[in-house]
């Protein structure tokens, strides 16, 4: 179960990453902060920081570092009850990472891209089909881009220093 009181529990991993972004970019700003500033940072980058780390482990994850009981609640459910659903939700994140670093190649800056996570989300989340057609409107919007040829090398097990 997800802390009620944390405000990043119900965000994906591609919001999680663009929180975390735009707070390290926080913290990269001189101060002076107030006391009261610093304390609210400091509790929310909390709150960010376990989120991500319960997105990483799977679980929640308690202050100190600990996690929440993996035992399951209830009935017991068959292994492929638990884990075909995390199956499939991971797929899901997946399509949503490779939608993200293919608009990193058409936008280097992030600014122009003109999509949020969660309108990336819902556009690629659904299905293979659903990211197959947003990568060919890439393909339209920018042609083909040297850029990939780096990416198909490292998918294909090649060292990026053999790519030009």
């Amino acid at each position: 179960m997800r802390d009620p009181l944390n405000p990043y529990a119900r965000r994906h991993l591609v919001q999680l990453a663009y929180d975390c972004g735009a707070r390290a970019g926080d913290l990269k700003q001189p101060g002076p902060f107030t006391p009261q500033e610093r304390r609210k940072l400091v509790q929310d980058t909390y709150w960010l920081l376990c989120a991500v780390a319960s997105v990483i482990e799977w679980g929640p994850v308690l202050p100190g570092g600990h996690r929440g009981s993996d035992q399951p609640q209830g009935r017991d459910e068959t292994f492929e009850a638990c884990f075909l659903p995390w199956y499939e939700k991971e797929k899901a994140v997946l399509r949503v990472v490779i939608a993200e670093r293919a608009l990193r190649i058409g936008y280097p800056d992030r600014r122009d891209m003109g999509y949020s996570p969660s309108s990336l989300l819902k556009q690629v989340a659904g299905s293979e089909e659903d990211l197959r057609m947003f990568l060919q409107s890439m393909d339209v919007r920018f042609g083909r881009s040297r850029l990939c040829k780096p990416m198909m090398a490292l998918l294909n097990g090649r060292s990026l220093r053999t790519t030009t």
